[in-house]
């Protein structure tokens, strides 16, 4: 890994700790010995998404592999979502590193054949920040979000049921409502929790899909608490086997129970079963068309 892709690396850190899955990037790393086991079992230690996520950066930078970098794209592409934000922000940003250090070296051997020995170069400051203007292209965006227009329905979610989630995404889109999915309107040149918190105020109707790894998740947190405190309305969404009642919805967070006491729940126990999904699906249906007064 050459400086310039360090540097890269080291200022697109911030929207990586909070977007990249753990689990995904963790998993590509080791199989392409980028990390270790050993160095699995310190990720697996660590509690929050973030500092699991920064824990792996750490690991990345300080591998002794030249491919360490193409490695690490090449696992943000892999990311399981239809568009590659991360990677292409990442790539801009390295670009512009690597122009900026071409505009360093011309300047210096300029002013060298000029007679001026001082070697002055342009501060890489003087260059706009790559992760300011990362051209992502809308056609690699999976959504109907326009930049600025209200939507129907935000849907929060834990990475780990991103399968699900886009069942359900499709299934509401199928009947004409407008889904903001987490970083399928991500344009390059805003930062990810700017972007997400805005999803959230302009949301119509805010569902969390509540799961086991969804409480577990430091980010579905701050959307959930974001929700509450832009009162947006919610129909809390809870997948698998977890029981509100039961006291299931406490992490190291907070307690969910707090966020959905008092509203209506829907719960969808088993993908797998098509009937109950179907049923569970047409309720939320119902649910949002009620409050926004559609039929």
């Amino acid at each position: 890994m050459n400086d310039d892709q360090r540097d890269a690396i080291l200022q697109c850190q911030p929207n990586l700790e909070k977007s990249m899955p753990p689990d995904h990037m963790k998993t590509q790393l080791i199989a392409a010995h980028i990390i270790s086991l050993d160095d699995d079992d310190e990720i697996e230690a660590i509690r929050t998404h973030n500092r699991k996520n920064a824990a792996i950066i750490k690991m990345v930078l300080r591998s002794s592999s030249n491919d360490s970098y193409d490695v690490f794209v090449r696992a943000l592409k892999a990311i399981p979502t239809k568009s590659n934000v991360l990677a292409d922000m990442l790539e801009s940003c390295y670009k512009k590193k690597r122009s900026a250090s071409t505009v360093d070296i011309d300047d210096s051997d300029s002013s060298a054949k000029n007679g001026d020995q001082s070697g002055v170069k342009k501060k890489r400051s003087d260059i706009s920040s790559a992760t300011d203007s990362a051209d992502v292209k809308s056609d690699q965006l999976d959504g109907t979000m326009v930049k600025g227009r209200d939507v129907d329905v935000f849907i929060s979610y834990s990475w780990k049921n991103q399968e699900e989630v886009l069942l359900i995404k499709k299934y509401l889109e199928a009947h004409k409502l407008k889904v903001w999915l987490d970083l399928q309107n991500v344009k390059g040149g805003k930062l990810l929790n700017e972007v997400l918190s805005d999803g959230v105020r302009r949301c119509k109707v805010f569902i969390p899909c509540v799961s086991e790894s969804y409480i577990k998740s430091e980010n579905c947190f701050s959307e959930i608490s974001s929700a509450r405190d832009y009162h947006r309305y919610m129909i809390p969404l809870i997948l698998g086997n977890l029981n509100p009642r039961n006291g299931d919805l406490n992490s190291g967070f907070g307690d969910f129970n707090f966020f959905i006491t008092g509203k209506t729940y829907i719960k969808i126990k088993d993908f797998k079963n098509q009937k109950d999904k179907d049923e569970k699906l047409n309720d939320l249906k119902d649910a949002i068309f009620e409050h926004l007064g559609l039929t």
